[in-house]
């Protein structure tokens, strides 16, 4: 098919590697078996050079061909051969080596010589021959994306117009150009400049949103099943050795189909090693079992054939499933395929009872009902009849619990840190794997690291060495960790009094991963399921003043809740975090929210803790009782002011109201309420800053002696204030009618002393204290200063309710008019 050249020019901003593709173009034969491949390369820079000047080409020998047809350079005008056969070199390289997965594929390798800046390299060649597996029969995907630009991008595909292929269109891919000529139809995609995609890490494995067309020759599900059926070996009459192998778990289960489904899964899960050798037709053909058996090695699918040919043996029906480790939540959405497919799983039945069982999961323990499996979404069981997908089941991860105590000890003295870590489940089936493959030294030193690069500053080794206590029936797994911790407190300032150390509850931190600060387009992969409860613990070498403190996070995709609380019995502050994934993925959208997330549990899952150790307990406690009894005798001596102020000073009498007061009522009310609460709040704020913690710690402040003074100042201040409001309460009661002039200062001096508090926020302490608060302070400060400072001045009610003066005494005619008001019978 002639290709349609184009010139388009990509964006050099975006080139990586010092060069880009200028044409990468594939032409499919279907009859053939035959697909051509032309790519040009252009050179931008001496990287490129370095980068662009190799040809690799992989080929699988066991059923393909490689023909090249041209390998030039061209350089300006000058158009350059440089294809010369005997200078390849053949490498066997097996891309999924690391896995234990063995294709059979070799790279044909040509580094080419004098490569320059401004070259194009041009390379075309074919690859011949199909997969016999597959028969004649013909599927594919066919993608149109970069994640470098591309100049063009074309591609065709031709076959006979006898062999019906069904398309499908995913993600707005290109549309095709259709053309039927000689019993032939071809399609042929061509994309000038395609836009370059960007590659976001973390992105959920089965979202996929690339722009790219199914073909499939399969017609239906049942289709896949039948040809899978039609490649399976036939095993006839099973060795001696399986068959004893069998009967020895019949008589080890005594009846028990489900206990020997364990026996004989737990015998391939762990015994048969992981293996894919995959040349050729094995591919998808899987082993003999008697062969996987007698060799104890197979990939999944080999695996999984053993595994259900010895339950059937059993008398216990099974099959195999084809499933896709990818994209097997939106299998629904693609044509039938067995390219759709990338691993394979076992289905068993036990009366109404359905297990799902990965034999390539090793290290599972407990029940079998109780074992996880991967939620694989939507998978195929090959059994005869079988026409749709099916679905399997979302298995519980298991939870962890984590429970760390921190002795941080005296300045002096070494510190302790015991770590319990406990897994349940799917979570003890991924510690006992990570067990069996580190040795202990390796373990002991990735546990130490942990914590020591966590805290740098601090001496950190393992005293004992790491413990475990295994439950194989419950499937759980206990770990015991302790550590010594030298320098656990470190000097914060240069007058070498005050020092600081810190606890970070880390293990939280690292369920909720750091995005990075730029906008996203796809949504974010989340570990699921996922659970956990984590508990901190700090045992201080004394008496420590925190503050309780909580978050509660309920979100689409995963849900948290803290507390930390203080307890003096042991001076232990705690931390306790309850962790739920709800699902694997956060949507793009709710990202914002998600890092705001982040950033409160981070506020509370970190603390540092300063101390001021050269003020001994004695020391401290003597400065509190002297600061103490210092409030104490300023308190006596406004109380006796006061009280002589309430017994001395008074108004003229108004004989007509004083005759017929009103009740306390109506707006009074609110006022009332207030003065009986705020000598409670005054005294628990006086209380608050009259502990030895807070003196020490302004000991070392920046102008520590203008601020004890200002707090000094504001002590007193309180205290006036605590007595004033206890003598507008007494005189509220009493209807004084001095209450108004007394309740007007009261409301004046919180005013003023919420403004003294703006101040010391803003120019004595600006990164110690919390000025919000004095702010929102200062704001009710106001309101009520407006409101009631007006009312008690103007208000009618208020002028006919607080008419006594001290210690009023009717007259005999006064009651008797006031009685008389009332309608009551009076005979004096």
């Amino acid at each position: 098919m002639p290709l349609p050249k184009s010139n388009q020019q990509v964006n050099l901003r975006q080139v990586q590697y010092g060069y880009y593709i200028k044409l990468w173009e594939t032409q499919t034969q279907v009859e053939e078996k035959t697909t051509y491949y032309q790519e040009i390369r252009a050179i931008l820079s001496e990287e490129g050079v370095q980068n662009g000047s190799e040809v690799s080409i992989e080929v699988n020998p066991s059923y393909e061909s490689l023909i090249f047809h041209e390998i030039k350079v061209k350089r300006g005008s000058e158009l350059q051969d440089r294809l010369d056969l005997k200078a390849f070199k053949l490498i066997q390289e097996e891309s999924q080596r690391d896995q234990f997965i063995y294709r059979g594929t070799y790279t044909a390798s040509l580094t080419l010589n004098d490569i320059r800046k401004g070259d194009e390299i041009i390379i075309s060649y074919s690859l011949k021959g199909r997969n016999p597996i597959f028969g004649d029969r013909y599927f594919n995907e066919m993608y149109f994306y970069s994640y470098s630009p591309f100049g063009q991008i074309f591609k065709s595909l031709i076959h006979s117009s006898k062999r019906d292929l069904q398309f499908k269109r995913f993600n707005n891919a290109p549309a095709a150009h259709k053309e039927i000529k000689g019993g032939q139809v071809s399609y042929s995609w061509n994309l000038d400049k395609p836009a370059v995609l960007e590659n976001e890490k973390n992105t959920p494995s089965w979202y996929n949103n690339l722009p790219f067309w199914q073909i499939t020759e399969y017609k239906s599900w049942e289709d896949v099943v039948n040809w899978e059926l039609s490649i399976l070996p036939s095993m006839g009459q099973l060795p001696a050795e399986l068959l004893k192998k069998v009967e020895s778990w019949k008589a080890q289960s005594s009846g028990n189909s489900v206990y020997l489904l364990e026996l004989a899964t737990r015998f391939i899960q762990n015994e048969i090693r992981y293996t894919g050798i995959e040349i050729g037709e094995y591919s998808h053909r899987p082993h003999v079992p008697s062969e996987v058996f007698r060799k104890r090695l197979g990939d999944c699918k080999d695996k999984s054939l053993l595994l259900v040919t010895l339950l059937r043996s059993a008398g216990i029906e099974a099959a195999i499933v084809d499933v896709d480790t990818y994209y097997g939540k939106n299998l629904n959405q693609y044509l039938p395929s067995p390219g759709v497919f990338n691993h394979v799983i076992v289905w068993a039945k036990i009366g109404e009872e359905v297990y799902w069982i990965d034999p390539t999961i090793s290290h599972q323990k407990g029940s079998i009902k109780a074992n996880y499996i991967p939620d694989y979404g939507k998978v195929l069981v090959i059994k005869t009849g079988e026409k749709s997908l099916q679905t399997t089941p979302i298995v519980p991860g298991g939870n962890v619990t984590v429970e760390e105590d921190y002795y941080l000890g005296s300045r002096n003295s070494k510190g302790r840190l015991f770590v319990k870590s406990t897994y349940w489940g799917r979570a003890a089936d991924q510690m006992r794997a990570n067990l069996a493959q580190k040795s202990m030294n390796e373990l002991e030193k990735d546990y130490r690291d942990y914590y020591q690069n966590m805290y740098q500053g601090v001496s950190i080794e393992m005293k004992d060495s790491l413990r475990f206590d295994e439950h194989k029936t419950e499937n759980k797994i206990t770990v015991y960790e302790e550590y010594i911790l030298e320098k656990v407190w470190k000097l914060a300032d240069s007058s070498e009094r005050l020092f600081t150390t810190s606890v970070i509850a880390d293990q939280i931190r690292n369920v909720f991963y750091e995005m990075p600060d730029k906008p996203r387009k796809n949504p974010f992969a989340w570990n699921y399921p996922n659970q956990m409860d984590y508990v901190v613990k700090v045992h201080f070498p004394e008496e420590w003043s925190l503050e309780p403190s909580h978050l509660t996070l309920n979100r689409d995709a995963y849900q948290l809740h803290y507390e930390g609380s203080y307890k003096s019995l042991g001076s232990i502050f705690t931390m306790s975090f309850k962790y739920t994934a709800k699902k694997d993925f956060i949507e793009a959208g709710k990202l914002n929210e998600y890092v705001k997330d982040r950033n409160d549990l981070v506020n509370v899952s970190g603390y540092e803790f300063t101390w001021y150790p050269e003020l001994g307990q004695s020391d401290l406690g003597s400065r509190a009782k002297y600061y103490i009894g210092l409030l104490i005798l300023l308190g006596i001596a406004l109380a006796v002011g006061l009280i002589r102020l309430h017994r001395s000073r008074s108004l003229p009498i108004d004989e007509y109201r004083i005759n017929s007061p009103e009740k306390i009522g109506g707006w009074l009310v609110l006022p009332m309420l207030s003065l009986i609460i705020s000598p409670l709040l005054l005294i628990i704020t006086i209380c608050g800053i009259v502990t030895p913690e807070i003196w020490a710690a302004m000991d070392v402040l920046p102008n520590s002696g203008i601020l004890k003074l200002t707090i000094l100042l504001e002590q007193i201040a309180n205290v006036f204030l605590l007595e004033w409001t206890i003598l507008c309460l007494i005189q509220f009661f009493q209807r004084r009618n001095t209450l108004p002039h007394y309740i007007i200062i009261l409301y004046g001096s919180n005013l003023l002393l919420c403004c003294f508090d703006v101040m010391i926020t803003e120019f004595l302490m600006p990164a110690t204290t919390n000025g919000k608060e004095s702010y929102n302070d200062l704001l009710r400060a106001i309101l009520i200063t407006a409101v009631w400072i007006p009312y008690f001045l103007r208000s009618t009610r208020v002028k006919r309710t607080f008419v006594f003066p001290y210690q009023y005494i009717p007259s005999l005619e006064n009651v008797k008019n006031s009685l008389e008001q009332e309608g009551s019978d009076v005979n004096l």
